[in-house]
């Protein structure tokens, strides 16, 4: 037998930027789902000014521009005749009222085992500590988002959640697994509560003003993750920032995953590890600089990172500590990734072995893979006091 989808759904639509195109594409997968379940084929590419999305069994899908970044026509190729005039006033719906969304009230509880957060609350975002046992505590966070309905809803949520653990891992240096989640109807209005105790220029956990052990974030916290809750498309300054804290994260739920499995602290796995943390300055460093140049003997872009780094460092560690991060991390995390080498080769064995450096000749191997456990203070501190800088500038997270 022949193929029976023989029919085409094709309709313009009326989007004027990226983030409009993506909002109707949203709305599109909502009322798709209105239809018939929906099972997906991602297999995307593109053909001149048509982008091939994937293979669904309500047809193949395809979106067209003339404007990079602008949808004007939606299509779907091989689909039923019965399903063609629904999809066509599912595409209809998605451009005419993609600007109507729903209100949800999320709950996430992440477990950790260190001191318990006071509470607070600012620009409708709500945190709270509550201690589990005497190893294990817990901390609630409350936040509003807006979806088109509940196909809609949880892949908000999957986004906005995961923004969460990179901001809170660099306000607190801790690793955080993907929380409990709680979504209810409708929107839940969340008064601010005020807060004090805090130090801007401290490295380390802060403490509430009554010396217990609640810890406390800084506000820039809560105006970060605000912007990540109203925006679903990114300025430059603002993904270079929440790069930075994506590969400190990283770090930090690497060293959390070797410190629960002890066998793992190999050659390699640790270099990875101090590499991804260093790494977090990078996009940082990109922060107000010139476009980078382009080298005319062989193409490549010249970034001129380590000055960059060594830049940034400076500027919020002063000279020594600059020094030490690139002359160090950085140099280590660039023989890593250029050639290979670990910072030693040697693996722990339970006794101490020194010996020279067969490649130096002149340095003794260090006798078990170490992590730059200093380094993940100053990383996180560095990072949080450039967006501290950069929030005082108005408007800057969106240049």
């Amino acid at each position: 037998m022949g193929d029976t989808k023989t029919e085409k759904a094709i309709v313009e639509v009326s989007a004027k930027d990226v983030q409009e195109s993506n909002h109707i594409l949203r709305k599109l997968y909502e009322e798709m789902r209105r239809i018939k379940p929906i099972n997906w084929q991602f297999s995307t590419y593109r053909k001149e000014n048509n982008i091939f999305l994937g293979y669904t069994n309500l047809g193949d899908l395809w979106i067209h521009y003339k404007t990079k970044g602008i949808i004007d026509k939606i299509g779907f190729l091989r689909c039923n005749k019965e399903d063609q005039g629904l999809i066509e006033a599912a595409i209809k719906e998605a451009d005419s009222n993609h600007e109507k969304m729903l209100c949800y009230s999320v709950r996430a509880e992440f477990f950790i085992t260190t001191a318990v957060l006071s509470e607070m609350a600012k620009d409708q975002i709500h945190i709270v500590g509550e201690k589990v046992d005497d190893f294990n505590s817990k901390i609630i966070v409350t936040f509003n988002v807006n979806a088109y309905g509940d196909y809609d809803v949880n892949y908000v949520v999957k986004q906005k959640v995961n923004y969460l653990r990179l901001l809170l891992s660099i306000y607190t240096n801790m690793a955080f697994d993907y929380p409990r989640i709680w979504i209810s109807n409708g929107e839940q209005d969340i008064p601010d509560i005020f807060w004090s105790g805090y130090d801007e220029e401290w490295i380390d956990f802060f403490y509430d003003s009554t010396g217990k052990e609640n810890a406390v974030l800084l506000p820039d916290f809560f105006t970060l993750f605000r912007y990540v809750l109203n925006h679903d498309c990114y300025s430059k300054n603002m993904r270079l920032v929440l790069n930075a804290a994506q590969d400190f994260f990283c770090a930090v739920l690497m060293k959390k995953r070797l410190i629960e499995d002890g066998d793992d602290i190999l050659p390699g796995i640790v270099d990875t590890i101090n590499t991804m943390l260093i790494s977090a300055l990078e996009p940082l460093s990109c922060i107000g600089k010139e476009k980078p140049q382009i080298c005319p003997a062989c193409g490549n872009t010249i970034y001129k990172i380590s000055s960059h780094i060594r830049e940034l460092c400076k500027e919020y560690l002063g000279e020594f500590l600059a020094k030490e991060i690139v002359n160090r991390g950085y140099k280590n995390r660039s023989i890593f990734l250029h050639e290979g080498n670990a910072r030693t080769n040697e693996f722990r064995c339970g006794n101490c072995y020194p010996q020279l450096d067969p490649i130096s000749k002149n340095e003794i191997m260090w006798v078990t893979p170490l992590l730059e456990n200093n380094f993940f203070d100053y990383v996180s501190y560095i990072i949080r006091k450039k967006i501290h800088d950069l929030l005082l500038t108005p408007g800057s997270l969106d240049e």
